[in-house]
C-alpha cells in the first residue's frame, strides 16, 4: 500500500532546516517578470523628482520642482525610493544565489552601486527629513543624482534581459499595446474627421499638452487625495486583519460578523459619503478617510478568514502529532497559508482606496482634492483638464498597486503564484 506524503509549508521546510532542490531551469535575468523592471523604473523616476527638489535652482523654477514642493510628498517619495532599492538589491542577491555565477567584479559592481545608493539616500533624506542644505546650491545633488541614474542601471542590467523584453512585447504585451495605440489613432482622426468639438471629446494630443501643462498643479491635487486614501487604507486594512484573525479563531464571532460583512459591500458608495460628510465635517479629512475605511475593511476581513481556514486538515493533523502549540500552528502553518489571501485583499484595496478617495469628494470638501476638482472642471466643460486629472488619479492608482506587489514579492517569495511570475 502506497504512503500518502503530506506536503510541508515554506515555514515548516525552513524550521526542520530542509533546503529545496534547484529546479533546472529556474528564472534568471533574462527570464524574469516584470516586477524587477517596474522597480527600477520606479526607482529612476524617484530619484529624478528627488534631484528637483534637492538642486536649490530646480526647486524654485521648474516644473517638476514646484509639483513635489510638498515637504510630506517628498517624504513618502524618499520612503517610496528606499523601498525599491531594497527591492532592487534584493532581487539581484536572490539571483546570485539561485545561478551561482557571479563573478568577483560582479559582486563588487554590486556593493559598490548599493553603497552609492545609500549615499543618495542619506543626502536625500538629510535635506528632505532633517532640513538639511548641505550645498544644494553647488554641482552637488547633480552629481549625486548621476552616480545614483548608474547605480540603478548597474544592479537592473536591462542589457542583459532584452531577449525577455523581445519574447515579452511580441508574445504578452503586444496585442495590448496594439490596441491602445490604434484607438488613439482612431479617436484623433474620428475628431478630425467629423469635426467633434473640443468641449465634447478633445484629441488625445490635446489632452496630453494639457497635462504636461498643468501637471504641478494636477500633482498637488492628487497628493492631497493620496493622503485620504493612505490613511484610510492603513486603517480599514488594519481593522480588517484584526477582525479577521479574531474571527478565524471564534467561530461564532465569525457567523456575527460576516452578515454585516456581506450588506455592507452591497451598499453603494454614493451612500456612504453623504453619511461620513455629516458625521464627520464636509471639509474634515475624517469624512474621506471613513469612507474608505469602510471600503478597504470588509474584504481585507473576508479575505483574512478564508485564508487562515484554509490550511488542509492533514496540515494540520501533522503539526499537532508534533504536539505544537496554537501559536505554533499559528506562526509557521495558518499564517504563511493564509498571506496569499491577504495580499490580494490589499491589491483590491488600492483600487478601492482611490476610488473611495475620489467619490467621496464628488460631495464637497477642500478645493485642493482631485474629485472636487474633476467635479467641477466636468461642470465648467473643461474637459481636457477633467481627462488630465483622470490620468494623474490613473496613475497613482496603478504606482499604489504596485508598491503593495512588491510588498507581496518580498514578503512570500516562496509563493508559487509569485514565482511563477518571475521575480
Amino acid at each position: 500500500m502506497s504512503e500518502q506524503v503530506v506536503p510541508l509549508s515554506p515555514a515548516q521546510v525552513s524550521e526542520v532546516g530542509i533546503v529545496p532542490a534547484e529546479v533546472p531551469g529556474e528564472a534568471l535575468p533574462a527570464e524574469q517578470g516584470s516586477s524587477l523592471d517596474g522597480a527600477a523604473l520606479l526607482a529612476l523616476a524617484a530619484i529624478t523628482i528627488l534631484y528637483h527638489a534637492l538642486d536649490a535652482a530646480m526647486r524654485q523654477n521648474s516644473p517638476p520642482g514646484l509639483a513635489f514642493r510638498d515637504v510630506y510628498l517628498r517624504r513618502v517619495l524618499t520612503l517610496v525610493l528606499a523601498f525599491v532599492v531594497i527591492a532592487l538589491v534584493a532581487g539581484q542577491r536572490r539571483w546570485e544565489i539561485k545561478s551561482q555565477s557571479t563573478t568577483a567584479l560582479r559582486r563588487v559592481v554590486l556593493w559598490i552601486s548599493g553603497g552609492l545608493l545609500a549615499l543618495f539616500l542619506l543626502y536625500v533624506v538629510s535635506f528632505v527629513f532633517l532640513g538639511l542644505d548641505i550645498l544644494t546650491d553647488s554641482v552637488l545633488p547633480a552629481v549625486a543624482e548621476y552616480a545614483a541614474l548608474l547605480s540603478v542601471m548597474a544592479l537592473w542590467q536591462p542589457w542583459q534581459r532584452l531577449a525577455f523584453y523581445r519574447s515579452l512585447l511580441l508574445g504578452k504585451y503586444a496585442p495590448a499595446v496594439v490596441i491602445f495605440v490604434s484607438v488613439l489613432v482612431l479617436w484623433q482622426f474620428a475628431i478630425a474627421l467629423f469635426d467633434i468639438k473640443q468641449f465634447l471629446l478633445p484629441a488625445p494630443t490635446v489632452i496630453l499638452g494639457t497635462f504636461f501643462d498643468i501637471y504641478p498643479r494636477l500633482v498637488g491635487q492628487a497628493w492631497f487625495t493620496l493622503q485620504n486614501a493612505l490613511w484610510g487604507f492603513a486603517v480599514g486594512c488594519s481593522a480588517g486583519l484584526l477582525f479577521g484573525l479574531i474571527s478565524a479563531r471564534f467561530v461564532g464571532f465569525s457567523k456575527a460578523m460576516l452578515p454585516y460583512a456581506v450588506a455592507a459591500n452591497s451598499i453603494p458608495i454614493i451612500a456612504f459619503a453623504p453619511i461620513m460628510n455629516q458625521w464627520f465635517g464636509l471639509i474634515q479629512p475624517a469624512s474621506k478617510i471613513a469612507v474608505v475605511t469602510v471600503l478597504t475593511f470588509f474584504p481585507v476581513m473576508i479575505n483574512t478568514v478564508r485564508g487562515l481556514s484554509s490550511v488542509p486538515p492533514a496540515s494540520l493533523e501533522l503539526m499537532r502529532s508534533y504536539a505544537a502549540s496554537e501559536w505554533n500552528i499559528f506562526r509557521k502553518l495558518r499564517l504563511p497559508a493564509a498571506l496569499p489571501y491577504i495580499f490580494s485583499a490589499l491589491k483590491v484595496a488600492t483600487t478601492l482606496a482611490m476610488i473611495g478617495a475620489i467619490v467621496a469628494e464628488y460631495f464637497g470638501g477642500p478645493l485642493t482634492g482631485l474629485g472636487v476638482h474633476i467635479k467641477d472642471d466636468a461642470g465648467l466643460s473643461r474637459f481636457p483638464v477633467v481627462w488630465s486629472e483622470i490620468i494623474i488619479a490613473s496613475l497613482l492608482g496603478n504606482t499604489f498597486y504596485f508598491v503593495v506587489s512588491l510588498v507581496e514579492r518580498l514578503v512570500m517569495p516562496w509563493n508559487v503564484a509569485v514565482r511563477n511570475q518571475g521575480d
